[in-house]
């Protein structure tokens, strides 16, 4: 009799971790992956970076498009910024289906000064989808090329079509951050190498040192943009 309990209460125990395996690890966990969204056909990736309880932390694999920062090359911080609008407006309802929308939270991120020039990078937000800062690239992305990102189909072209004089080759390039860079008219990005550097919120034509068919060397147009969102486990 005794043994007979002590087999059906291991029965049972191995049922409930099994149980709780098939409801606890389908949940989404670092290092992982997920489709949500499609742009112009294309499927796109994102990769868990952290987890909170019933939410999890994604960055998309590729930068989805390349653009200004600003639309003028213009003091700005992430929170009036022309690539905050058009992530949480115009791509939020061009590459998710509802169900996908209804999974993405609404957060409040917060927006640190540059560590080392110390531009304002102004106050709270509320966001869907948002660009990592400083900190959470340095946290959460590793070193090097673990930074580094490609750029989808879209992003490609649109770098060519910004940059007519200035080709962009590889499809391995910088992408922008939310957090200032030197100055106010400029952002952090994360360059081919993984590094810091800082860049123009809008077009090198607009800076007061290009004007006058002066051009600055080697300086183009724009940035990648890689989304991250908190989305439901």
């Amino acid at each position: 009799m005794r043994k007979a309990i002590i087999k059906t209460a291991a029965v049972l125990l191995l049922t409930a971790l099994v149980a709780g395996c098939f409801s606890g690890c389908s949940k989404l966990r670092v290092g992982r992956s997920i489709e949500m969204g499609i742009d112009d056909g294309e499927i796109l990736r994102w990769d868990v970076i952290a987890v909170d309880g019933d939410r999890a932390l994604v960055i998309a694999r590729e930068s989805v498009d390349w653009r200004l920062f600003n639309d003028s090359y213009a003091s700005v911080t992430w929170e009036n910024s022309s690539v905050r609008n058009w992530l949480n407006d115009t791509f939020y309802y061009y590459v998710f289906t509802p169900d996908e929308r209804a999974r993405i939270i609404e957060t409040e991120i917060e927006n640190p000064d540059n560590p080392d020039s110390g531009v304002d990078g102004g106050g709270k937000t509320t966001d869907r989808l948002f660009l990592l800062s400083y900190y959470e690239v340095r946290d959460y992305l590793g070193y090097g090329s673990q930074r580094t990102a490609w750029r989808t189909v879209r992003a490609h072209n649109s770098a060519q079509q910004l940059n007519p004089d200035g080709y962009i080759g590889s499809f391995e390039a910088r992408y922008w951050t939310r957090t200032p860079g030197d100055d106010s008219r400029s952002f952090l990005c994360v360059d081919e190498d993984g590094d810091f550097v800082s860049w123009p919120t809008g077009r090198a034509s607009d800076r007061p040192e290009n004007q006058g068919g002066i051009q600055v060397k080697d300086d183009k147009n724009g940035g990648g943009v890689r989304p991250a969102m908190w989305i439901k486990r």
